[in-house]
């Protein structure tokens, strides 16, 4: 697709670092072939050629948060939480600035160890399939901050919330128009067996459990047809014995639990 019909998607850009992204209680990226980025459309990874080692990188506080609001690695010790990326690691190893900029604990959010070890990292290698079978894909993740937080660490400040919940959204607008297409996953924080399938939503119903309008700039009705359906099909998946249809009702009776 052209330079001037990519998609404005709306949000607003800030930085990690040096990597422009946008902040929309979560991460927007986007992952396709090209030069290393220097806009918000240009955070791209060229997936053939990805070869940036990771190995050396530890987790840092983000330096353009004033010091004492920051948060550190060692505020997750022995809290028995991973320090889960928003936006991995492996989709920035384009460039070895990139990477070491996801370790950022700005791009870090708690997850239960299984569910970021296991299902959570599935889903980023499936993103990542995406991005190198269509070309061009745009992301959003995020945790699920509208419900109060299963707790808060460290105890000195309980300053992070650990979420119940995550989301993420991948976006395809790279084709024709009538090839335009999106996916969205809703995955609750901790470990389960169930096929990837099995947490597929619509993007509207991600926007009532988030409160987040995802992509404003798009046209009304690709927008309202994008968002309104859960395909798989569209995206390679397949329903399986053990997965079930997702239940729109899922989202308001989540909202309504005690915690």
């Amino acid at each position: 697709m052209s330079e001037e019909k990519k998609p404005k998607l709306g949000g607003s850009n800030t930085t990690i670092g040096g990597l422009i992204v946008a902040i929309i209680l979560g991460l927007l990226y986007y992952m396709g072939g090209g030069e290393a980025p220097t806009t918000q459309d240009d955070v791209v990874e060229n997936i053939e050629e990805a070869n940036a080692d990771r190995g050396h990188l530890t987790f840092k506080p983000d330096t353009s948060i004033e010091k004492e609001k920051a948060v550190t690695s060692s505020d997750y010790t022995r809290t028995g939480y991973d320090r889960g990326h928003l936006v991995p690691a492996q989709d920035m190893a384009f460039s070895e600035q990139a990477m070491e900029e996801t370790f950022y604990m700005s791009n870090v959010s708690p997850q239960d160890k299984d569910f970021n070890r296991g299902k959570w990292k599935e889903l980023e290698n499936e993103t990542r399939n995406w991005a190198a079978k269509y070309d061009e894909i745009y992301v959003v993740a995020g945790p699920v901050l509208t419900k109060r937080a299963i707790k808060r660490f460290p105890k000195s400040k309980k300053s992070i919330p650990v979420p119940h919940s995550y989301f993420k959204i991948i976006l395809d607008f790279t084709g024709k128009e009538d090839e335009v297409k999106a996916i969205a996953f809703w995955l609750r924080n901790q470990e389960t067996e169930i096929p990837l399938s099995g947490f597929v939503t619509t993007i509207d119903e991600i926007e009532e459990l988030t409160g987040i309008d995802f992509f404003p700039g798009l046209p009304n009705d690709i927008e309202e047809k994008l968002e309104s359906q859960a395909r798989i099909d569209d995206w390679g998946m397949t329903q399986d014995a053990y997965s079930v249809s997702f239940d729109p009702t899922t989202i308001k009776e989540f909202l309504e639990e005690e915690n």
